[in-house]
């Protein structure tokens, strides 16, 4: 260790014991105040207080300073090739303000903040002049790693970074959580995944295997020069499994193979509404926007940047494997120097800056509804697209005070804010429009429907579709009616309200028409969280792994049912067609289309079913096992199982079923 590490060490232990920084008691309502470099390093050296909240209140000059280590949760052992030391948990709120002159010489997990993790929230923070040397991986400006459920909203980095491995202007590795709003300014330079932004958006298993933990880059943008070898991309170098949206690279990218004017390799990973500016220089696939695409999507898109390869070399895309679809994307050929692609259209610099070329194919402009509510471009006359402006809604966002949703393009905007908490206001009719992206791709905040509707909304696109396309781990949705929905995927994991949900679903209910290829649900397309309390009455279309309610669970789902129809080749559930997780309470009396075998469940050798029922009349003249429609429409069958029902008290007091003459009982919540 240094002897000015080891000085700054020293101050940082007095600041933090006898000083307990410039004020603050590290509560959310009291957060510590951050207002010098001493309070700063105090903060670095002081573990214990790595999971408490920080506000800096003045701007912070580090000259005079080299740090040998992250100035925050930095990595103990430089030997070692996984983090050794303690990560950052917390929240720090730059409030605006800058640190600058930033200098780490040293070797792995180095930035300001070198491992973050949890469901930490760094937000509003200017980095100046930053000089960041590694001679490891997992290196970048703001954090070295960024793992789990973390968030890093509007933050800017300007000056050097310099790496091996994972080399990123922002952060070296980004593993979960949601990056959004912020700007990379840097010059970038590495061996192998080295982005503008962040080297790599997922972790990597073995030396180069497996991509996954993906985290949402949305609005994001990169101006700096990105240098590598293997895996460069102007905004990532490598993604997997992520979510990459409204983004924009207008720096030069330079590598040898994987080399993206956006993303160097994409792995399943979604690229939605994005572009590049930037000239991409490289060897093997070389693209405009994406050099290499292993089974990724790339939609309503495009490349304007100047591109040189030699071979695989595409003005969108260099090269593509693994069923990848790249749907309604664009490329200058004139600007490129580049005739083809695999995958996009090649036009010329006049017609790639008219209007008429995006709105022929579905683009979603700013004052037009036709092609979806979402508005992400504007147009400027003889330029490129480029992103709209929105205005926020009522409301600041919070629990307490969610934005208010009052028409079409209040909801059309959210997905630009997908970590807030929502309110419908009212009912809304999308009649008319076609979207090709989710109405909310992304989702990690609160939505309550108050019990208002949203109708006739349709969909056309790929993988992970529905009113949301993936809900995350700490999201809700409650209390919303889907009306007359048309949802038709050429992908997997398709549902009305939901693609793929980590999060929980209470009280929802949708009708109308949901088609896709595999794990296909009524209401929700793959469920990992929670659905309760919510109905399926879509008719339902599907190859395998499709049910009325859900396609796929993985996860719980409780007092809920299904009507509707269900159609499909194998795998085929009135409820769920695959369960390896649990279903209890609930039941089904959906009409079955298949030549399979018919039953509740499609398939689910290690999931448990608990006290659920399916009309098997409703399902087909020749399905067997189940319950009759006379036995379904008794509650005693219900009761005996223990059901909650309005006016007993034997099973329970929460008044969960209501049961009308003659019919299925429904929820507490329908009238």
């Amino acid at each position: 260790m240094s002897r000015l590490m080891m000085s700054c060490l020293l101050v940082g232990v007095m600041s933090g014991t006898l000083m307990a920084y410039s004020g603050g008691t590290g509560e959310p309502n009291d957060p510590y105040q951050i207002a010098t470099a001493e309070d700063l390093i105090a903060l670095g050296n002081e573990p214990n207080d790595y999971n408490d909240c920080f506000i800096l209140t003045a701007d912070i000059d580090l000259s005079g300073y080299v740090f040998d280590r992250a100035v925050i949760a930095p990595d103990v052992d430089h030997l070692s090739y996984r983090f050794q030391g303690t990560a950052f948990t917390g929240i720090f709120n730059g409030q605006g303000h800058s640190i600058e002159n930033l200098t780490l010489s040293g070797g792995s997990y180095l930035g300001l903040f070198g491992y973050v993790s949890g469901e930490a929230v760094l937000s509003n923070l200017i980095l100046e002049s930053v000089d960041v040397n590694g001679s490891g991986d997992y290196i970048g400006a703001f954090v070295g790693d960024l793992d789990y459920n973390s968030v890093i909203r509007f933050v800017e980095v300007h000056g050097t970074v310099i790496g091996c491995n994972f080399v990123g202007g922002l952060g070296g590795s980004a593993s979960g959580g949601c990056v959004i709003g912020c700007i990379g300014n840097c010059s970038v330079s590495g061996d192998n995944y080295i982005g503008g932004l962040f080297g790599i958006n997922g972790t990597l298993y073995g030396r180069d295997k497996l991509l996954c933990g993906g985290t949402l880059i949305l609005g994001c943008c990169n101006m700096g020069c990105v240098h590598g070898d293997d895996g460069v991309g102007g905004l990532v170098g490598r993604s997997g499994e992520g979510g990459l949206g409204l983004n924009t690279n207008m720096g030069t990218v330079t590598g040898w193979y994987s080399v993206g004017g956006l993303v160097g390799r994409i792995n399943k990973t979604d690229v939605v509404s994005s572009y590049n500016c930037g000239s991409v220089h490289g060897d093997h696939a070389v693209g405009g926007l994406v050099g290499e695409n292993d089974g990724s999507n790339i939609i309503s898109s495009y490349s304007c940047g100047w591109i040189v390869g030699d071979y695989n070399t595409g003005g969108l895309v260099g090269t593509c494997r693994y069923e990848a679809v790249v749907l309604d994307c664009f490329w200058d050929i004139e600007a490129s120097g580049q005739e083809i692609s695999e995958g996009g259209t090649g036009l010329t610099t006049s017609e790639m800056q008219d209007p008429n070329t995006y709105l022929s194919v579905g683009w979603d402009f700013a004052g037009e509804t036709t092609n979806g509510i979402h508005n992400p471009w504007q147009m400027q006359e003889g330029e490129y697209p480029s992103f709209a402006v929105v205005i926020k809604p009522n409301g600041s966002g919070s629990l307490d005070d969610p934005f208010l949703i009052t028409d079409v393009n209040e909801l059309g905007g959210i997905w630009r804010q997908p970590l807030s908490c929502y309110r419908l206001e009212t009912d809304i009719d999308l009649s008319g429009t076609t979207n090709a992206i989710p109405l909310i791709p992304w989702f990690g905040g609160i939505f309550d429907g108050n019990g208002f509707s949203v109708s006739h909304y349709h969909i056309d696109g790929a993988d992970r579709l529905g009113f949301f396309g993936e809900l995350f781990p700490e999201s809700q949705v409650m209390n919303l009616r889907l009306e007359s929905v048309d949802v038709n995927g050429i992908g997997d994991e398709i549902g009305a309200l939901v693609g793929y949900n980590q999060g929980v679903v209470t009280s929802c209910y949708s009708s109308g028409r949901v088609q896709g290829d595999e794990v296909v649900g009524g209401l929700v397309g793959n469920n990992v969280g929670r659905v309760s309390s919510s109905v399926g009455a879509c008719h339902v279309i599907g190859d395998k792994i499709v049910g009325g309610l859900v396609g796929e669970n993985q996860g719980s789902i409780s007092t809920s049912y299904s009507i509707g129809s269900v159609s499909a080749r194998k795998r085929v559930g009135a409820l769920s067609g695959g369960n390896s997780g649990d279903i209890q309470h609930c039941y089904s009396a959906a009409q079955l289309f298949t030549d399979a075998s018919k039953g509740l469940i499609g398939s689910g050798r290690y999931g448990e079913v608990v006290a659920c029922f399916w009309d098997a009349e409703a399902a087909g003249n020749d399905a067997s096992g189940g319950w009759t429609t006379a036995e379904m429409q008794d509650i005693n069958t219900y009761l005996d199982a223990g059901w909650d029902f309005v006016g007993e008290t034997d099973n329970g007091t929460d008044d969960l079923w209501w049961m009308p003459e003659s019919d299925y009982p429904r929820l507490w919540w329908e009238e």
